[in-house]
């Protein structure tokens, strides 16, 4: 027995950290690429999350399309939500002489906006999509595990694997990597700052999506879902440094964790209080973050 529970229990308690763990690793990484590309950070990717866990239900609650579909369509949707972005808002915050400043208030704002809008629309009592493997277990190493936790910790080791692989290999992810390090040089060899900007945006709403869809079933979907996951995100992207993909991903599975463990085996609020702790103790020991990066995205 551990803290009067039994090893399976706590074991238990990891594999639901990382299946949340790699949803928090989707929304981070998301969040790094639109700050690493932009420059601002967007108080509203929180909503932005909360908009694909609405889009993910419609789709497979009110259309009857089922969970994969609701995958793929709420990853493309969200996509095309990101890319619309760059024009609508963006495109126009980038060129403000303050831009950090006033793109902290903007997405400040969209956010409280969507939040509360969405709240007069929908009401703010959580709801699930129905999905016949919610109740569906399988005992792995002896800890019995929901079958939706290890498909939506599956969905995002696949995904991710894929955004290294764009990031590295092709033409577009390494323009991704490399104009927020000279714009100017990327506009003399030919490389769009705006096509670059708009997939930027484009793949971290994507993937914010994909994270929403692949939890929503267990985690339900409802108005303020986005307000602990943004706080989460901006910690992990605070503990790695800011730009590190890599680092945030790694930091997200361990801190999904932390707080599966910390909510599971102990309360509610040291769930809550483990982010912050997390983030304080890594300024106080690397305030840069935890991992050395060479390049502002990578």
């Amino acid at each position: 027995m551990i803290f009067g529970f039994p090893p399976s229990f706590w074991l238990g308690l990891v594999v639901n950290g990382l299946a949340t763990g790699g949803a928090y690793a989707l929304f981070a990484a998301g969040l790094t690429i639109i700050f690493g590309v932009v420059g601002i950070l967007n108080f509203a990717q929180g909503e932005f999350f909360m908009v694909g866990g609405f889009v993910a239900f419609f789709i497979s609650q009110n259309l009857g399309w089922g969970y994969w579909v609701s995958l793929v369509l709420t990853t493309a949707v969200m996509a095309a939500v990101g890319a619309g972005s760059y024009y609508g808002m963006f495109r126009r915050l980038q060129r403000s002489p303050r831009a950090v400043e006033v793109g902290l208030v903007t997405t400040l704002g969209l956010s409280i906006l969507l939040q509360n809008g969405f709240t007069i629309l929908f009401g703010a009592i959580p709801r699930s999509p129905n999905n016949s493997l919610l109740n569906d277990n399988v005992v792995v190493g002896g800890v019995d595990t929901g079958v939706l936790m290890l498909i939506a910790l599956g969905i995002s080791i696949v995904a991710l694997g894929g955004l290294h692989l764009f990031l590295k290999r092709s033409r577009l992810g390494l323009a991704i990597r490399g104009v927020p390090q000279n714009r100017e040089l990327a506009a003399i060899i030919g490389v769009s700052s705006a096509k670059v900007t708009t997939t930027a945006l484009a793949v971290g709403m994507g993937l914010t999506g994909l994270a929403a869809a692949a939890i929503i079933p267990f985690y339900g979907v409802f108005p303020t879902m986005g307000t602990g996951f943004v706080f989460t995100g901006f910690a992990i992207v605070v503990i790695a440094g800011f730009g590190s993909i890599g680092g945030a991903i790694v930091i997200a599975l361990l801190l999904g964790v932390v707080m599966s463990v910390a909510g599971g085996g102990f309360s509610a609020s040291a769930q809550d209080a483990a982010p912050l702790v997390l983030m304080t103790a890594a300024l106080l020991v690397r305030p840069n973050g935890l991992v050395k990066r060479a390049v502002r995205a990578q």
